[in-house]
């Protein structure tokens, strides 16, 4: 890994810039992980710019618009019977239905 920032040694020693960098390679690879354990969002179909762009803020909006769902909308008793995955779950079961 190669890390590189515009600030003096001063103000971002050696060590903080490596454990930063480690904490946000943790954060992308969680991240990464989730989406393509949960999500099943692994392979990129189209290798041009633009559509990996909009690919990867779909994958980015996707997960945080049902995190908001689950956590605003279903009640507390709800969120507290269910896991997130079983109610992703259950959604995908209602679009294979339909």
């Amino acid at each position: 890994m190669v890390l590189v920032t515009t600030l003096p040694t001063r103000q971002a020693p050696t060590g903080t810039v490596v454990h930063l960098g480690h904490g946000r390679w943790d954060i992308e690879n969680q991240g990464f992980n989730e989406l393509v354990n949960q999500w099943h969002a692994d392979y990129v179909y189209r290798h041009e710019p633009t559509a990996l762009l909009v690919f990867w803020l779909l994958a980015q909006i996707c997960p945080t618009v049902f995190c908001a769902f689950f956590r605003r909308h279903l009640q507390p008793a709800a969120q507290a019977a269910m896991s997130m995955l079983h109610v992703a779950r259950m959604i995908q079961a209602e679009l294979y239905l339909s």
